[in-house]
């Protein structure tokens, strides 16, 4: 059924094809050791406890794991500081919380 108007789900499929395609580029040789279980070798990204999900979406680990929350909210999305689809994500959410701050960002 065509409507005028995306649907959650379609957001959420788009979201995941953008972040898929940005990660191949940002983090190739973390997916290949990911995929294949073996040690993470960057330290920087190691302490973060990288994961793939269901989806191959890296998702990162934590102390938040025991908290009663939804798996996307224990688990982020990793997403390289220098890319334009972080920027675009952080631009968004910065004007839906009406300019807020880095303290309320956080």
């Amino acid at each position: 059924m065509f409507t005028a108007f995306l649907t959650r789900n379609e957001l959420d499929e788009a979201l995941v094809t953008v972040v898929k395609s940005t990660k191949s580029l940002f983090y190739p040789e973390l997916i290949r050791e990911l995929k294949t279980q073996s040690v993470v070798h960057n330290k920087g990204l190691a302490r973060l406890c990288p994961f793939l999900d269901d989806k191959l979406v890296i998702r990162v680990g934590g102390r938040l794991q025991n908290l009663n929350l939804r798996d996307d909210q224990k688990h982020p999305i990793l997403l390289p500081k220098n890319c334009n689809l972080a920027l675009l994500i952080a631009s968004y959410w910065h004007v839906f919380a009406f300019r807020a701050g880095p303290r309320l960002m956080t």
